[in-house]
């Protein structure tokens, strides 16, 4: 750290006392607002906006921040009642074993035959139906071998193009979709994501005229193999009462009254979950790290005393592609953005099988940002390497809400994790845990709970939050936040 750095007096205590107990709390709070209002989910159409009423109200109670709402008008799938689905005698359970695809129709089925249809060129998918039936889809589209003669590439073998021709050219009267019978560093069968990638208008249409349901990976297997015994009929039933439809979500953002109001210092997390289970680590753990951040830079009195202003964020609609703070970035004056000197992104922090990663700066193309990506990289890096702690470069992906940030020229950084990538055994020998297992087992879901981040999970997530209080200390109070960023 240069000398005379920050305004304050040498010697005096400046990183904000952040304590991971509380975000343990908070996290705990979260999951209970998941089961009583979400049916185990905070998604946005489930417990999201009784979470962003808890942050709200703490906010307000605990800080003497400007708090408001941004809303935004998105698309996601809303279930009038529970749906269901029978596999002969077999039962299944929403949420646990099935979910209504995003843009899936409603319709009632009962008693119909199960037939897989692979493609549109294959035996089983020429047969005639000349009944209605139930088609089974993998999610992941078959391989196909261009030397044998009849291998066609006029097939669109995307998600949507295989639902399409189920539907319209075979007369499928509901579709499900499977899971790969595998997926690769997890411990246990997935759930369903209920996510179906955006399909063209005409493919949109016709996926919205049957129910489509994605199904777990592990009744996945089970109808997979029931599909296989062409000596038996099995026969499926069906309900689903949905529509894809526009409803109303908010960004929630607080703001110190002190500082530079044209150097912004914002730290962003989002605050909705898949619909799969609570997220308590995606994105749970950044959310209330966030807010657990907010509160001790108020109770402290730092907020105060800040030079910069230092705002923080709960973005909505992450996990149907970052809409939340899309909308915010969009929204931005160019004199607006311009103000915002940098970005601190935190999304999953906690995950059990963890790398302790930095966002990597030195590798973003980008060269408008790169410098000060990496100056950032540096203040994450520099901390840790202080106490011992190794760290790895975790490459910017695009999939959190640093990503338009980026694209909007305003540079960002922070700490992660890890998601569902796997593990190497470098990682395992310099971090603990297991490699060729996923840094997160419970990535998207229902065991993504408090529970599951014990031990490892929370012995990171201590970590991290003590380096994101030094990282926010650092950059409100830098004397100069635009030379340190320029390398100067």
């Amino acid at each position: 750290m240069i000398a005379g750095t920050f305004l304050l007096r040498p010697g005096r205590k400046l990183d904000v006392p952040a304590d991971s107990r509380n975000v343990i709390k908070h996290l705990t709070n979260l999951e209970q607002i998941a089961a009583s209002h979400g049916n185990g989910s905070r998604s946005i159409t489930r417990g999201f906006n009784a979470s962003f009423d808890y942050v709200e109200a703490f906010l307000k109670n605990f800080t003497d921040y400007t708090v408001w709402a941004e809303p935004l008008t998105v698309q996601d799938q809303v279930d009038y009642d529970a749906p269901s689905l029978t596999l002969d005698s077999l039962s299944l359970t929403p949420n646990t074993d099935f979910m209504t695809g995003t843009g899936s129709g409603s319709g009632v089925v009962s008693n119909l035959p199960l037939v897989f249809v692979g493609g549109c060129n294959s035996a089983v998918d020429k047969t005639s139906q000349s009944s209605p039936f139930v088609a089974l889809l993998t999610q992941t589209p078959p391989s196909i071998d261009a030397s044998r003669p009849n291998a066609t590439n006029a097939c669109d073998l995307s998600l949507c193009g295989r639902i399409a021709y189920a539907v319209a050219n075979l007369g499928a009267s509901a579709v499900l979709v499977a899971k790969q019978p595998s997926a690769e560093g997890y411990p246990q069968p997935l759930a369903p994501s209920g996510r179906l990638p955006k399909c063209n208008p005409d493919q949109a249409s016709i996926v919205a005229s049957v129910p489509v349901f994605m199904l777990s990976q592990a009744a996945s297997w089970e109808f997979m193999v029931r599909a296989i015994d062409k000596n038996v009929v099995h026969k499926v039933s069906l309900s689903a009462h949905t529509r894809y439809e526009s409803i109303v979500v908010k960004n929630l953002l607080a703001e110190t009254k002190a500082g530079d109001a044209s150097k912004i210092v914002i730290y962003g997390s989002h605050l909705d979950s898949v619909r799969a289970g609570p997220g308590v680590n995606d994105d749970g753990s950044g959310a209330m790290a966030t807010l657990e951040l907010a509160h001790a830079f108020s109770r402290s009195g730092l907020a105060r005393k800040t030079v910069q202003k230092v705002r923080f964020a709960w973005w909505t609609a992450e996990e149907i592609g970052l809409l939340g703070s899309i909308h915010h970035v969009q929204s931005l004056t160019d004199a607006a953005a311009a103000a915002y000197k940098l970005n601190v992104d935190t999304d999953m922090i906690a995950s059990p099988n963890f790398v302790r990663g930095v966002w990597d700066g030195r590798s973003v193309e980008d060269d408008r940002i790169r410098d000060r990506c990496a100056a950032i990289q540096g203040v994450f890096e520099g901390y840790f390497a202080r106490r011992g702690l190794p760290t790895v470069p975790f490459r910017f992906n695009g999939r959190s809400d640093f990503a338009p940030f980026m694209k909007r020229g305003i540079p960002a950084g922070g700490v992660i994790t890890g998601e569902d990538e796997i593990k190497t055994l470098e990682e395992a020998e310099l971090f603990g845990g297991i490699a060729n297992m996923v840094l997160d087992p419970n990535y998207h879901q229902p065991s993504d709970t408090v529970a599951n981040l014990r031990g490892p999970g929370e012995l990171i997530l201590g970590q991290n939050v003590d380096a994101l209080a030094h990282s926010l200390s650092f950059f409100a109070f830098h004397r100069d936040i635009d030379a340190f960023l320029a390398g100067k």
